[in-house]
């Protein structure tokens, strides 16, 4: 049987030397991505690329009668007609209203060589030679990675299963033929999408979080002659939540160097010690300031401390808040996903084990307990606990003693306990899911965290202090109001680590210093939109609907111009594909059902996207 793709990037990472084998994939890909001229077009959430032909013109525009459509807010009707010619791609600007750049300055009409750039409002295109697969496909995006890791992480959690996530930064831009060369390094089960025009996500079903990290390897090895190429890793069940996993991924690409090119989220620090963060707890809105005076206010004490809230409101940022404003700063702080340890395995993680306790212990092992002595562990997802595991821990609080397993001695202990949970411990003791006289020990006070659409006022300060974290010269430092108003507007369900990952991204997309509206992800533009009341658009002409200097008064107010903005992308994706509604609402994402419902909410009438004379059948 052959070598497993994790077998072969083991052999070519861990040998020094690169392979036959790795040699032979690159030069391989290097070929195939030297087969045809393409016209690459970057956008918000991923890419189209479109094969050219010498001499054959190709119209850039938001809409038919353009030859490539692209559904973005800055472009024109038809705003740029672009030429294969000696090899070379000659732009010509057709009149649009935010006009072609070149070089930074404003231009009518521009040569480009292989690899270089011109942006059509906001949308930047390229002529780039890709293979035959990737050349005239559309490279999937943020968006798309988005929904294939919630059907993944559904399947894992039925099946109890694990998988990663790997985030890939690189130097140059992976829209531009990087993504086809990912593909070919990587299974046939795995995908790979667009984040950005310089990095890209990678999922991988049924591996481990150490697989993963080899994966990466081979990958890194195989990117290493043409480039840096850094990669994080998270995985499942360490990570629990679609929004965890893309920021755990990301965080960890982030720490990663050309020295050091791949990094796992669960890669543990050689000695414990305090857990350090960068991200402090910030709130302006009462709710949020009452629980930060509650912090403040038992930081100084032992007793433990039960958080409640929902997944990604910040439990381990106010837990680490608990642990860096007591009297045992300076000791250890280790936190535990109790969600993430196999059931098998669970105690032995906590408690410790002796050599020879079961199979594979082949050393003794302290445990978080005695890791911790002194500091404080910090026990994330407490309601996940299997019964068994309840019972220990109820002992341990009691006694204040750890018994390692495979042991009879029992080692005493000093840890103060940090638990937290979104769920309904209270629930569960009535379904006889959890013990009661474990949450006695745990709530000797509880402090709850409210979600985010419950204090919004905190979403300024908190997007202010992300850019800042994620400052860099690649990246956006500021946003727009109109950007601002639509983050106000959404109901965020990920809570603080969603908002992350929506200015982690919009910060890498936007073109130049400032998040724009057209720069968040889809979600929240259609999140923030749909409670709007607006009236119908379907009345106005297509030139007033998106685009066009008359849309650019200050008469219409922020869920106005939101609803007018969603109905013109649903407009050009119904007229692109002549009208009809299914393959309409399969090129938006969207359920056949709620197209329709938006359809009747904002006043879209049939004539505003069909020709009077059009006999396209309706879905």
């Amino acid at each position: 049987m052959g070598a497993t793709q994790t077998d072969r990037g083991r052999r070519d990472y861990g040998g020094g030397e690169t392979t036959p084998l790795s040699r032979r994939v690159i030069d391989d890909q290097r070929a195939a991505l030297e087969t045809h001229p393409t016209l690459v077009v970057s956008h918000a959430d991923g890419a189209q690329a479109a094969r050219l032909t010498p001499g054959r013109p190709v119209v850039v525009g938001r809409e038919a009668p353009s030859d490539l459509v692209v559904l973005s807010a800055f472009l024109s009707r038809c705003h740029a007609r672009v030429t294969l010619i000696d090899g070379l791609l000659q732009v010509e600007d057709l009149g649009s209203q935010n006009g072609t750049v070149v070089a930074g300055a404003r231009v009518e009409r521009a040569t480009l060589r292989p690899g270089e750039a011109a942006l059509l409002g906001r949308v930047r295109i390229s002529l780039q030679h890709l293979d035959g697969e990737a050349s005239g496909a559309s490279l999937p995006g943020h968006e798309h990675f988005r929904g294939w890791l919630e059907v993944e992480l559904a399947r894992a959690r039925h099946f109890h299963r694990g998988f990663a996530v790997l985030h890939l930064r690189s130097e140059v831009h992976l829209a531009e033929g990087w993504l086809p060369f990912l593909r070919g390094l990587l299974r046939p089960v795995d995908r790979v999408a667009l984040y950005a025009p310089s990095a890209a996500w990678a999922l991988l079903p049924e591996v481990s979080a150490e697989e993963a990290k080899v994966q990466g390897f081979a990958l890194a090895r195989a990117r290493h002659e043409l480039g840096p190429f850094l990669v994080g890793v998270a995985s499942y069940p360490e990570a629990a939540s679609v929004d965890q996993l893309l920021d755990d991924a990301r965080s960890a690409a982030r720490r990663a160097r050309v020295d050091r090119p791949v990094v796992s989220a669960v890669d543990a620090p050689s000695q414990p010690g305090p857990r350090a963060t960068s991200r402090p707890v910030i709130g302006a809105s009462p709710a949020m300031r009452e629980a930060i005076a509650l912090l403040e206010r038992v930081a100084s004490s032992t007793i433990p401390v039960l958080l409640l809230g929902e997944t990604g409101s910040g439990k381990e940022v106010a837990a680490t808040l608990l642990h860096q404003r007591g009297p045992r700063a300076r000791m250890p702080m280790i936190p535990v996903n109790c969600g993430a340890i196999p059931a098998h395995l669970l105690e032995s993680t906590l408690f410790g084990h002796e050599k020879g306790a079961f199979t594979g212990a082949l050393a003794l092992q302290k445990g978080v307990f005695e890791s911790a002595d002194g500091g404080t562990v910090f026990l994330d997802e407490v309601g996940e606990l299997p019964a068994n595991a309840q019972a220990a821990l109820l002992r341990v609080l009691e006694t204040k003693r750890v018994c390692r397993v495979g042991s009879t001695r029992e080692l005493p202990v000093d840890v103060r306990i940090v638990a937290a949970t979104h769920r309904d411990l209270e629930a569960m003791i009535a379904l006889g899911q959890f013990r009661q006289d474990l949450l006695f020990r745990l709530e000797t006070m509880t402090i709850t965290l409210p979600p985010l659409r419950a204090r919004k006022e905190d979403i300024p300060p908190l997007v202010e202090a992300m850019l800042t974290e994620i400052a860099a010269p690649a990246t956006a430092s500021r946003i727009s109001a109109e950007a601002m108003a639509i983050l106000l507007a959404y109901e965020w369900p990920g809570n603080v680590r969603e908002l992350r990952n929506a200015i982690d991204r919009a910060a890498a997309i936007a073109v130049g210093p400032e998040i724009g509206p057209e720069d968040l992800p889809e979600r929240v533009l259609r999140g923030a939109g749909a409670s709007a009341s607006a009236p119908p658009v379907s009345a106005a002409p297509a030139s007033l609907q998106l685009g066009s200097p008359e849309e650019e008064e200050t008469t219409l107010d922020l869920r106005s111009r939101l609803a007018r903005f969603e109905a013109s992308l649903i407009v050009a994706a119904l007229r692109e594909v002549g009208g009809h509604q299914g393959r309409a609402a399969e090129k938006l994402g969207l359920p056949l059902r709620t197209l329709k419902h938006k359809l009747a909410s904002l006043g879209i009438r049939r004539e505003s996207y069909v020709a009077p004379s059009a006999t396209s059948p309706r879905a």
